[in-house]
């Protein structure tokens, strides 16, 4: 597919990654079977996403739902951070792909990055 386009996608791996366990989903019921591991005997996701941290001592503090933000009990937080980062998840041979409300969240997020890259760098209709 990048041949195609105006530059690589940036989540090429990560793309790769995500369609293996929706495979994995679709047509083995999430059931991690021989097709779908690497030389590990592992399935591995990769997921981009946004992280909003502060730091502490030089150690990334992330954000999490409901954090109260209190400058006076945490004169540390200076200021708040976000990066993209890419989250790992893997499934052992025989394991079942399982996922909570949280990191549905996070797939569909990650669908919109590559989307977004892809529509980015799509050719340009000549006129």
């Amino acid at each position: 597919m990048n041949a195609g386009l105006t530059s690589p996608m940036a989540f090429d791996d990560d793309f790769k990654s995500f369609q293996k366990v929706r495979n994995c989903l679709e047509h083995r019921a999430g059931i991690v079977s021989e097709i779908d591991v690497d030389e590990t005997q592992h399935l591995t996701l990769m997921l981009p996403r946004l992280k909003m941290f502060y730091l502490r001592e030089g150690n990334e503090v992330e954000l999490e739902v409901g954090t109260i933000i209190d400058r006076y009990e945490h004169p540390e937080m200076v200021e708040i951070l976000i990066k993209r980062e890419t989250r790992t998840r893997s499934y052992a041979l025989g394991e079942k792909v399982r996922f909570d409300a949280f990191e549905f969240h996070e797939f569909a997020f990650a669908c919109h990055l590559f989307a977004s890259d892809l529509a980015a760098k799509l050719p340009a209709k000549p006129a």
